[in-house]
């Protein structure tokens, strides 16, 4: 049997809690980092000054394949009303991310002038997706409600009426499912 010293058995313990710290202390920081996706969002839209509420999120040629109407767009212009939407904004991260398989109820196309800054996906009032996350965000309660309250105090449909709209452009098949066989057959 072989004997290890108190202290060479010491020094080792010192050694796996050093590690266990660092690594911890990295993997904290680095958490942080990517989860804060709200500050993220934020700084990278800093000097919009207007935001568009797209309510045509499909792809064009989805649009034309589908036969789909054109939906109205909302500007709303001001950097204060754009921070007060990106105020609005409370986020919670699951792991692993979920993706929604459409393509949403409405893209948040944020400018600086005439330059687009970047764009955020709403997905059923309940999450979001932006190119600076993995996957989508899902809005909090109050965060789901401040969205609403957003979307309303600035003369655009909430999440659900644009839902309304949608179901009555396109009737009641989601934009996203292939046409049935009585469809393709034309009864």
């Amino acid at each position: 049997m072989v004997r290890v010293s108190t202290k060479a058995m010491s020094k080792r313990r010192k050694i796996v809690i050093s590690i266990v710290v660092a690594v911890f202390g990295v993997i904290s920081v680095w958490g942080m980092y990517l989860l804060d996706g709200e500050g993220r969002l934020r700084a990278a839209c800093d000097q919009a000054d207007r935001v568009v509420v797209n309510l045509n999120v499909d792809p064009i040629d989805a649009q034309r394949v589908n036969n789909l109407p054109t939906l109205p767009s909302f500007e709303v212009k001001g950097r204060r009303r754009v921070a007060q939407l990106l105020e609005a904004i409370d986020l919670q991260f699951r792991w692993p991310p979920v993706t929604c398989a459409c393509y949403g109820d409405m893209l948040f196309e944020f400018y600086e002038g005439q330059t687009l800054v970047t764009t955020v996906r709403c997905f059923h009032g309940e999450s979001l997706a932006w190119q600076g996350w993995s996957g989508q965000g899902d809005l909090t309660a109050d965060g789901q409600a401040a969205l609403q309250s957003w979307l309303r105090a600035n003369g655009c449909p909430t999440t659900e009426e644009v839902e309304a709209i949608m179901d009555e452009a396109w009737g009641t098949r989601d934009a996203t499912e292939e046409p049935g066989p009585a469809e393709m057959s034309g009864e």
